[in-house]
């Protein structure tokens, strides 16, 4: 199903990391923030067909105008229950354990050598929109969306 949204977060993060423990509360606000927001409320009439809503040229109901946005949680926690108790703070998303083979193919795939790390991918074609999305959310905070959403191949956000 990621295909059906402009992009993914990726969240390289440990336990054992100040800093990554002190972004959480700061990226779990941000996420909420920006799943809530009401795509109706940024195009104008002229973008939007009404009644059927379209958002450049994709029918939507009005239970699909807001956004969505995942976030990817990669571990690098040394064991299972320091991931475990790092899940609790987390929230519902998606993840994967340092000893999952897939978080050490991702971990090469993106060349972490050191956490936080906050990667926004684009799910059409793998692209990268930013490798520096944590500062991009300290200094901009949920407006940054519109950025990425710029970036994006995603055609259902292209003006």
């Amino acid at each position: 199903m990621l295909s059906e949204i402009p992009f993914v977060i990726i969240f390289f993060s440990a336990l054992w990391c100040p800093p990554c423990v002190g972004f959480l509360p700061c990226l779990k606000e941000f996420y909420e923030k920006v799943n809530q927001i009401d795509l109706r409320q940024h195009y104008t009439k002229t973008e939007l067909d009404f009644p059927n809503y379209s958002i450049m040229g994709r029918t939507v109901n009005s239970s699909d105008t807001f956004l969505n946005v995942e976030i990817f949680f990669v571990s690098l926690d040394a064991s299972k229950h320091q991931f475990q108790e790092h899940m609790i703070d987390q929230g519902n998303w998606m993840c994967l354990a340092n000893d999952d083979p897939r978080a050490a193919e991702i971990k090469d795939e993106f060349q972490i050598t050191s956490v936080p790390i906050l990667s926004v991918v684009d799910t059409q074609t793998g692209r990268i929109i930013s490798k520096n999305a944590r500062q991009d959310i300290f200094l901009r905070g949920e407006q940054v969306i519109w950025e990425w959403l710029s970036k994006s191949s995603y055609q259902c956000f292209k003006k």
